[in-house]
């Protein structure tokens, strides 16, 4: 989305825009401002991550019905993405594939209700137990007769701890893999004690240690042939997960087939994949993937924004399910600080200020949603709320201040004008919720010209946006994590992999290598709401809005619900009634 047809695309007028930013002190506004009737509101879903659903406007809990196995699960895909998870340098897109095909160590829970998704609790996965001898080792067992794909070069043959280990070596040194550096200070690379058992220690006490393997984006088992074979892993991966890869036709589908030799079952002991089969449509207008929906060939929606549902609602039975969005929709502001006028804090507290974040959730959320921190509401226990009491003074720079915004603009001298860059990979939504940032920006005297860059080529490639290279302020998304050391490592350290305006604060990185020794969770939790607190009074990284999304389903898809990050739990649990 350009700037050009902005406006257009969240049927709002400038005038309107300010008028808008009247919200009470309740947080509410009238939806008819951003062209969001009272009605259409009416029918969002009340379901909080699949504890229940809507059908046609109405709360219901389904009845517990026997899963029929068979079909094809039709889903939608915003983009083609490079589906090597080893190599791609940022990983969101490509792992979204790759939870199809691979398995890992151990692995977050997926929670039907927002308690358990929340929690981000750990199970096994390749290995069905562990144990902590002590606070620097980890020791494994594997499961055993894990069988890969039944397809070359692999052939259905056994996983082994080999396999294991050469992956997580290859996980930890590949140069273009973007999470390497995420398991924290291994000491090392794992080993294998005997066939079944899997050792690895780290150099110091590192508390997330656990959070960071389970965290499932980073560190993917490969059968060892392909750890060589990049062709192998872009073109026909083969793994040991629920999904089998079966064909892609580039920009239009990625074909998978259930894995009939996958060693998962679910809660009540069942076999699964249910579905046959998976189909990732590549769709990348919402509106074309409303029409599609409307025409039964698309059978799920995930992220459908508030002013279409009545659209998606024009289908009879059709399910509904409100969610916090754990992928794209928390949106950020990074200002650039390695160099030029945003080294100055006023200046970055003046964007922070600037920003009508009640107004913001209207934008493309209908007002569901909530005010963000840099540890993101998905995160459970380490959300510091904005608008909490344990906040504290940092609440200022969470609400908009117009007046002191410009005071601080005019006391830095800074008038001139700077580039806002954001990427075209986060969808329609994300892209107004970016242009309306600018607009705010515009509205204290600031002068940004919004850039919106490709994702693909510019955004996420090594040299790109994402990894530092942008003047001015960058617009960005940031996902959740098990632990807030990973994500504050990663974005505020000064090493951090994801650092992406160049934070370096010496105090700051104290602060947060300790909360990587505090192995007491209650301590650790004030330690990161202290490191919130510190980082947003000096606004090194400017969180906003995380959105509500949306989740529609045909009438014959059942037991779908909302789990971490990448929806893949609820795909293998799916099935097709009719």
């Amino acid at each position: 989305m350009t700037e050009q047809n902005y406006w257009k695309r969240v049927a709002l007028s400038r005038r309107r825009l300010i008028g808008a930013a009247a919200v009470t002190a309740s947080g509410t506004a009238m939806l008819a401002m951003f062209g969001c009737s009272s009605n259409n509101n009416k029918k969002v879903a009340t379901a909080q991550v699949g504890s229940k659903a809507t059908v046609a406007g109405k709360t219901a809990t389904p009845a517990a019905q026997e899963p029929k196995r068979g079909g094809t699960l039709q889903m939608r895909q915003l983009k083609d993405f490079n589906f090597d998870a080893l190599t791609n340098a940022t990983p969101a897109p490509s792992h979204f594939f790759a939870a199809n095909v691979y398995s890992s160590i151990i692995r977050n829970v997926a929670g039907k209700t927002p308690t358990e998704t929340f929690n981000w609790g750990i199970e096994g996965d390749l290995a069905v137990s562990w144990q902590q001898p002590d606070h620097q080792t980890y020791i494994f067992k594997l499961r055993p007769g894990v069988k890969t794909h039944n397809k070359p070069p692999v052939n259905g043959r056994e996983l082994t701890a080999d396999d294991i280990v050469q992956s997580m070596h290859a996980n930890m040194t590949e140069e273009r893999n973007a999470t390497r550096k995420g398991l924290g200070p291994v000491d090392g690379f794992p080993t294998a004690i005997d066939s079944s058992t899997i050792q690895i220690k780290t150099t110091q006490p590192f508390a997330p240690f656990l959070a960071n393997l389970a965290y499932r984006n980073a560190f993917w088992i490969y059968p060892k042939e392909l750890l060589a074979n990049d062709e192998i892993r872009v073109n026909s991966p083969v793994g040991t997960g629920p999904f089998m890869f079966k064909a892609k036709q580039d920009g239009s589908f990625w074909d998978f087939d259930a894995n009939p030799d996958f060693y998962r079952k679910d809660e009540a002991g069942r076999k699964i994949p249910f579905a046959a089969g998976v189909r990732y449509n590549i769709v990348p207008e919402e509106a074309t993937a409303i029409a599609q929906f409307q025409a039964g060939n698309l059978d799920r929606l995930d992220t459908v924004s508030a002013d279409n549902l009545g659209q998606v609602q024009k289908v009879k039975g059709a399910n509904l399910i409100e969610s916090l969005e754990f992928l794209s929709s928390h949106d950020n502001v990074w200002p650039q600080q390695r160099r030029g006028p945003f080294q100055d804090e006023r200046l970055r507290q003046a964007l922070s200020l600037s920003i009508d974040r009640d107004a913001m959730l209207h934008v493309t959320g209908g007002g569901h949603g909530d005010w963000n921190n840099i540890c993101n509401k998905v995160m459970g226990k380490w959300w510091l709320n904005p608008r909490g009491k344990d906040i504290g003074d940092t609440a200022k720079f969470f609400k908009q201040d117009q007046a002191e915004a410009k005071k601080l603009i005019d006391a830095a001298g800074f008038h001139d004008s700077f580039n806002a860059t954001y990427s075209n990979g986060y969808g329609d939504a994300f892209s107004a919720r970016a242009l309306f940032e600018v607009d705010q920006f515009k509205q204290v005297g600031m002068k940004p010209s919004a850039v919106q860059v490709d994702h693909k080529s510019q955004w996420s490639v090594p040299n790109g946006t994402f990894f530092g290279n942008y003047e001015g302020v960058a617009l960005s998304a940031q996902t959740g994590y098990p632990h807030a050391h990973i994500i504050l490592n990663n974005i505020l350290h000064t090493g951090g992999a994801h650092n992406v305006g160049g934070c370096s604060d010496a105090q700051l990185d104290g602060m947060i290598d300790a909360l990587g020794q505090e192995f007491d969770e209650a301590a650790a939790i004030q330690k990161a709401f202290n490191i919130q607190r510190y980082a947003m009074q000096h606004c090194f990284f400017i969180p906003t809005i995380i959105n509500s999304i949306n989740i529609a389903t045909q009438p014959r898809i059942n037991n779908v619900y909302v789990d971490q990050v990448y929806q893949f739990d609820s795909v293998e649990r799916a099935w097709i009634s009719a």
